[in-house]
């Protein structure tokens, strides 16, 4: 077992893998820091998928293609959104 010890920050090898572990419990604005984070991406990722719709003329425009292929990007972001489970 190896053990690294770094500032309360310490590596630890069990079997085959390496575990990151900190000594101490996040403090309050720490959790705070991850939760606004992670919202920020969910909108982002939510609204993205929706705002295609309004860049769907420009599309169709600037890559001279057709509208079933420009439309399909809109929907392999919203199949892949909802797949991971973002949506």
């Amino acid at each position: 077992m190896k053990t690294l010890c770094f500032d309360r920050l310490t590596t630890q090898q069990n079997s085959n893998f390496e575990t990151l572990t900190i000594d101490r419990e996040p403090t309050t604005f720490e959790k705070a820091i991850v939760m606004v984070s992670g919202l920020v991406l969910h909108f982002a990722t939510v609204g993205l998928g929706f705002g295609l719709t309004v860049v769907y003329p420009e599309l169709v425009e600037k890559f001279n293609t057709e509208g079933s292929i420009a439309a399909s990007v809109q929907g392999l972001f919203l199949g892949i959104g909802t797949g991971a489970g973002l949506d």
